[in-house]
């Protein structure tokens, strides 16, 4: 029997050690620590932990809408039921599923994670929820990393040759230590975004409250000029033990070393996997719900080597 208890901030430590120590599906993304950089009156908190007995075996993040709907969760890209890994079983999971659905009403909107960030598939959950809700496909792109050379496991020979001479030539990679390195990076990012009439999902702010809040589980790697400029960034979260995801990527279109964003992506990569990560995520490339695709996005993606899978926006039907 599965009973349901509401989140309250006391949770917190309880529901970050099932997320990050003892699930079968959960990320970095699923945590009360990620979503605590968000100021408390944002959202319109509708969590709840469900448990077999005394035992937690799932939480489930989850904020109320304006139009009375629910969503899990505005403020993360990674949403869904989040399960312990020895109830992860059809049986069991069906039992979460089938008290979530009455908690909500069967109007519970999620986007489920791509299997490259977890342990364990979150196929039964999407056909779970899907048969309700409307299913929107969103295109996503990672690289395992499980290739002895990162650079000669790149699809195209001209990027491979690119990014070799960065490496020869122009190898002044660094992991940035300080405020100033990425208050320089977000305004190249923020530049470079406002050339597509868009701004960067995170104000400044933002953006350096996350850098402290995630401390180790985030790396801003740089490329620097001569003169101690940055010629490109990325930045990278740890989704989870075994998966690095990249979240921004800028450069300075002043810069005169070719090659230097894919050169950027291969260093990061090296970086996660000697952090004994298996996967390295570059996010997705559709837009409007997955109702276009970014071909120049994908196919400079493709020729890094990375591998396609499916994200699931689940939205109530109209």
């Amino acid at each position: 029997m599965i009973s349901i208890v509401d989140f309250a901030e006391k949770y917190s430590a309880a529901w970050d050690n099932l997320v990050l120590n003892k699930s079968a599906n959960g990320t970095l993304f699923h945590t009360r620590h990620f979503l605590s950089y968000h100021n408390e009156e944002a959202f319109l908190d509708r969590s709840i932990m469900l448990f077999r007995g005394d035992q937690l075996v799932s939480v489930l993040a989850v904020a109320e809408l304006e139009n009375g709907s629910f969503f899990s969760h505005p403020g993360t890209s990674c949403g869904g039921p989040v399960i312990h890994r020895d109830h992860f079983k059809v049986s069991e999971m069906i039992e979460i599923f089938a008290a979530i659905d009455e908690k909500y009403r069967k109007s519970l909107g999620m986007r489920i994670c791509e299997d490259s960030l977890i342990d364990q598939s979150n196929a039964l959950l999407l056909y779970h929820f899907a048969s309700n809700l409307s299913v929107h496909i969103e295109i996503s792109s990672y690289k395992e990393l499980n290739a002895p050379d990162l650079v000669g496991s790149i699809y195209r020979s001209s990027t491979r040759s690119a990014v070799r001479a960065v490496f020869r030539q122009h190898d002044r990679f660094k992991i940035a230590e300080t405020v100033n390195e990425y208050s320089n990076f977000y305004a190249i990012l923020k530049e470079n975004l406002g050339k597509h009439n868009v701004s960067p999902t995170h104000t400044r702010d933002e953006f350096l409250s996350l850098k402290n809040l995630l401390n180790e589980d985030q790396k801003l790697v740089i490329c620097l000029e001569k003169d101690g400029t940055i010629a490109c960034g990325v930045w990278i979260i740890r989704a989870s033990p075994t998966a690095w995801h990249a979240q921004y990527i800028a450069k300075n279109y002043d810069t005169e070393i070719a090659g230097v964003v894919e050169a950027a992506l291969i260093k990061c990569m090296e970086i996660a996997r000697d952090l004994n990560a298996r996967n390295f995520s570059l996010g997705i490339s559709t837009e409007d719900q997955g109702a276009r695709l970014n071909l120049g996005l994908i196919s400079f993606k493709e020729k890094l080597g990375c591998k396609l899978q499916n994200r699931y926006l689940l939205l109530p039907k109209a």
